[in-house]
């Protein structure tokens, strides 16, 4: 049970603890280095396993409970563990993008350029073991360099995508809220989304959003479908689910993803929730940036999309 096994994790440890005195405390700080690369690789597979899971608020305890253990465990062993998860951040982000962007590139299929739900909630783990606010950081820096990365070249083919690249965009915000730094990445991926709901037409006169603009990441002929589904819902506001992380969610087009057993009534609360997730990421953003000198120049373009 879920309870067995943070009690297991804990009793590792307090077992094991590098700060025992003496030697004990010494031999255990390679042996916890170790047993953190573990909960790592275990906190990933759970979070993966979280959007179909059928025992999601234990599944969520678990994770809570692994996130804080991951935190204390860094503070025990501090610098060391910076290594590990700049080793971590290479293997599972950074190198994984770049595979994939260059088979994507070659024609190669590829299920998505974006991370996993699992390595999608790490990054939020990241950012509360270790500081966000420093100007440079060895970890948070490239982490949000690669986020970046992922808004402006990773291809929007699906819905598991679209709810990708949002998550993305609200960690960054979430990073960046102390700071306010001003992160164009940003506002370059609410456009290229908000491009979906709009009519074919409109979306042609933009030349950036245009299938044969090098700056396009999204395919909107493949996505066309999400603007009437989002007018034919019933427009509650809501939040998009974890399920759209599950297998269903790597087709693009409605007739696949119904044959994969999503309903009508999945499809519009998707796309409803996807403009609802929209329309809260801007407003947080201009309301950030109200009072800074560029902010016409920041948003003008944002501006003239939604006229």
């Amino acid at each position: 049970t879920t309870a067995d096994l943070n009690a297991l994790i804990h009793r590792i440890l307090i077992w094991n603890s590098v700060k025992l005195p003496g030697q004990a405390g010494f031999k255990n700080r390679g042996l916890m280095h170790n047993f953190l690369d573990v909960l790592i690789k275990h906190f990933i597979k759970c979070g993966d396993g979280l959007s179909s899971s059928e025992k999601f608020e234990d599944d969520m305890q678990h994770l809570d409970f692994l996130s804080r253990s991951i935190h204390q465990l860094c503070r025990d062993i501090e610098i060391a563990s910076v290594s590990l998860w700049k080793r971590t951040m290479k293997l599972h982000y950074t190198a994984a993008l770049q595979k994939k962007i260059r088979d994507y590139t070659l024609g190669v299929e590829v299920e998505s350029c974006y991370p996993s739900l699992g390595r999608l909630l790490l990054i939020r783990v990241m950012g509360n073991v270790f500081s966000v606010t420093d100007y440079q950081h060895d970890v948070i820096t490239p982490m949000i360099l690669y986020m970046c990365q992922c808004l402006i070249q990773s291809p929007v083919n699906t819905p598991r995508d679209v709810a990708s690249g949002l998550m993305l965009v609200s960690l960054i915000l979430d990073f960046t809220s102390e700071t306010n730094k001003y992160v164009p990445e940003v506002m370059f991926y609410i456009r290229s989304v908000l491009g979906i709901f709009m009519s074919t037409k409109e979306t042609k006169n933009m030349t950036w959003l245009s299938s044969t603009s090098k700056l396009s990441v999204v395919n909107y002929s493949s996505l066309s479908w999400m603007r009437e589904y989002a007018s034919s819902s019933d427009g509650e506001c809501s939040t998009i689910s974890y399920s759209i992380f599950n297998n269903w969610s790597c087709r693009s087009s409605v007739g696949d993803l119904q044959a994969a057993g999503c309903s009508e009534e999945a499809l519009s609360h998707f796309c409803s929730a996807t403009l609802h997730t929209l329309y809260h990421i801007a407003s947080n953003v201009i309301d950030r940036y109200r009072d800074n000198v560029a902010f016409t120049e920041m948003f003008v373009l944002l501006r003239d999309d939604l006229q």
